[in-house]
C-alpha cells in the first residue's frame, strides 16, 4: 500500500493553503491600531508550529470531487497518531488508522481496509481470519514527509502571495485573527498568546483544524500481541 498519494494532495493544495513562507511580496500593513500586519502573523504562525511540541489535525478538504478526511496527533519526535480516509491504494476510497513510531509505520487492518486493499492485491479472502483485527507493519519510507516537519512544510508554500488584509473572527469560541491568500483561502490564527494557526479553510472546500498544542498524548507501538506480519 502506498501512501504518498496522500502526500501529492497535500503538497499540490488539496488539503494545505500554500500561504507564502514570509516572501519580500507580502506587503501591507494589514490592519490599524493594535492589530498586527497579514505578514507578520503569518511569520509568527511559521515559528509556532516549527517550535511545537505537537498538534491535531483535524477536518475534510475536497477538491476536483476527492476528499480526504483526517484525524492525526502529530508529535516533534516524528510519531503520528490517528486515521483518515481518502482515494488512496488506487483511488480507491478507503479509511484507516495508523500509529508511526520507532521508525515503524503499524496499519490497523479492518473489514474495508482488508476487502480494498489486501484482498485486492492477491490476498485470499481466508486471510482475513488472521489480518483483520491486527495491526500491519510497514517501513515508514511508506509514509515519507507524513510528519511534524512535513506538515509545517506543506502548509506554508513560497509560490502564493499574503493579502495584505487582517480581520478579527472566532473559531470554537476561540478570538482569532484571518488572513488569506490570493487564491481566497483563509488561515485563522490565534489572536492572544503565542499565534498558533487554528483553522484553515478552503471555502466550498471544507476546512482543517489545529487543536491540542503541545498536549497531544504520547504515542506508542500497539502491543506485540496484536501485530502481524505483512508477508502475505
Amino acid at each position: 500500500m502506498r501512501i504518498r498519494p496522500l502526500l501529492a494532495l497535500l503538497a499540490s493544495g488539496a488539503v494545505m493553503l500554500g500561504l507564502a513562507a514570509c516572501s519580500s511580496g507580502n506587503t501591507g500593513s494589514g490592519g490599524s491600531g493594535n492589530t498586527p500586519s497579514a505578514s507578520s502573523l503569518e511569520a509568527d504562525a511559521i515559528a509556532a508550529l516549527k517550535s511545537a511540541q505537537s498538534v491535531r489535525l483535524s477536518g475534510t478538504i475536497t477538491q476536483g470531487g476527492k476528499s480526504i478526511s483526517i484525524h492525526m496527533g502529530f508529535l516533534r519526535s516524528g510519531a503520528v497518531q490517528g486515521s483518515m480516509s481518502g482515494p488512496f491504494a488506487g483511488s480507491r476510497n478507503i479509511a484507516f488508522s495508523v500509529i508511526i513510531t520507532g521508525g515503524t509505520a503499524y496499519v490497523l487492518v479492518d473489514k474495508q481496509f482488508f476487502t480494498s486493499v489486501l484482498q485486492a492485491n492477491g490476498a485470499p479472502a481466508s486471510a482475513c481470519a488472521t489480518y483483520c483485527g491486527k495491526y500491519i507493519k510497514l517501513p515508514t519510507t511508506q509514509f515519507s514527509g507524513f510528519n511534524l516537519k512535513g506538515l509545517t512544510n506543506q502548509v506554508f508554500k513560497s509560490n502564493t502571495k499574503v493579502q495584505a488584509s487582517v480581520v478579527t473572527a472566532t473559531v470554537n469560541g476561540q478570538a482569532a485573527y484571518r488572513i488569506s491568500d490570493t487564491k481566497g483561502n483563509y488561515l485563522y490564527i490565534a489572536k492572544n498568546g503565542t499565534h498558533y494557526p487554528l483553522e484553515i479553510t478552503r471555502p466550498g472546500h471544507g476546512a482543517l483544524l489545529f487543536s491540542e498544542w503541545n498536549s497531544v498524548p504520547p504515542i506508542s507501538p500497539p502491543p506485540a500481541s496484536q501485530v502481524i506480519s505483512a508477508g502475505i
